[in-house]
């Protein structure tokens, strides 16, 4: 996905300020006078994403509220992301610069999903579920599994060894059952980094005693 260049955090800061606690962007002069924003705020895109208009050029607010929050431009290729997947939640405390994989880990389910869980679909010729993820644009497949519960909690290991706390894995949607629920050391995010560590692919070793040690090996 392209994004437009920002401006830089001073000329962001010339046009508005940051309400802290609502996320808001507020314009500091009217635009007229300084012939650089438009008058108004664009709408949400289909996406939902709330949009400005600087130097006629759009730019999602997110982004600006994240550098305004910072005081440092976004890494070139990474992402902002809603913590809580609400994209009108503009709050600097819910969000964070990611990668693109990460960004996609924290997510719902599709709507188009017909197996109910994150990263598995059914194989009606091999009479299987399989599980897969994707990571850094490659897809992994993790497996085939005879139920459609253990080629989700294999997703989950994989997802979490590859995207750690950034994973919404399909535990944490409550869509599996207590009995079917590894023990991950997952804990839900509370604070966006900047910038961000490289993915924490220490959860592989965590889980090396995993039944799905295997799967995860895939992702080194």
């Amino acid at each position: 996905m392209y994004f437009h260049k920002l401006p830089t955090y001073e000329a962001l800061a010339e046009l508005f300020t940051l309400d802290w606690e609502t996320g808001e962007l507020k314009r500091r002069v009217p635009c007229k006078s300084i012939n650089l924003a438009s008058q108004r705020n664009a709408g949400p895109t289909k996406e939902r994403y709330k949009q400005v208009r600087v130097n006629g050029v759009q730019y999602r607010q997110h982004r600006i509220v994240l550098v305004l929050a910072t005081g440092q431009a976004i890494p070139e290729g990474m992402d902002v992301d809603h913590i809580n997947l609400n994209k009108h939640d503009n709050r600097p405390c819910n969000l964070r610069v990611v990668t693109r994989s990460q960004n996609r880990a924290n997510t719902r389910l599709a709507v188009t999903n017909s197996s109910g869980y994150k990263g598995v679909w059914y194989n009606p010729v091999r009479g299987k579920f399989e599980a897969q993820i994707n990571v850094r644009g490659a897809r992994r497949r993790l497996g085939r599994f005879s139920t459609a519960e253990q080629a989700a909690q294999a997703y989950d290991a994989a997802a979490l060894a590859a995207n750690g706390e950034h994973t919404l894995t399909n535990a944490a949607l409550g869509l599996l059952a207590p009995a079917c629920t590894p023990a991950f050391p997952y804990k839900a995010p509370t604070a966006f980094t900047v910038p961000l560590p490289p993915p924490p692919l220490g959860y592989i070793a965590a889980l090396a005693n995993s039944p799905y040690k295997g799967a995860l090996a895939t992702l080194h």
